[in-house]
């Protein structure tokens, strides 16, 4: 599995090999559809280390992106990709980003909710998160504050939301 040599074995639990095979040609035209989209907004609103990030982090506009090529561009950073199976607990998902992984979203959301599902996805996770991680800056940035957040003390209000939007 992509990065998972500097997983402990208390998060390796929340990784899963992404099986790119099961992804239909309907996802992978949903995922074209919001890139292109995307690209066409982020052209004029984003910063530009954005669209470049898409790029050097292995975020295909084609097609829905592989983790393990993910993976790859995203050690030349020196941070790496793992798939996760929806979800997962935020003390986990920010545990594995303070260590240089970036915990990604496996499901492909629907073109019913093609401009916004209430459950992370490889779209939020591969086109939102991981493009920025091309800014040096940031990924400091995002590293302390993910190592920061993790000690973080969870409240049962936490507990409760996590549970709530797990089961979406």
């Amino acid at each position: 599995m992509p990065g998972s040599e500097k997983i402990p074995e208390y998060l390796r639990k929340y990784c899963k090999a992404q099986d790119y095979g099961r992804y239909t040609p309907r996802e992978h035209s949903t995922w074209r559809y919001i890139l292109r989209q995307a690209q066409d907004f982020f052209k004029d609103h984003a910063v530009p280390i954005y669209l470049e990030g898409l790029k050097k982090t292995g975020v295909s506009l084609e097609q829905i992106p592989k983790i393990s090529d993910m993976d790859k561009c995203l050690r030349e950073f020196g941070w790496g990709a793992v798939g996760v199976s929806g979800f997962i607990p935020p003390s986990a998902f920010l545990d594995l980003q303070a260590r240089g992984i970036m915990p990604i979203a496996m499901d492909m959301r629907t073109l019913e909710h093609v401009g916004y599902t209430p459950a992370p996805d490889i779209v939020h996770e591969a086109a939102g998160h991981l493009p920025i991680l091309a800014d040096p800056l940031y990924r400091e940035y995002f590293k302390q504050y993910a190592t920061m957040a993790k000690k973080a003390l969870q409240t049962k209000e936490d507990i409760a939301l996590y549970e709530a939007v797990r089961v979406l």
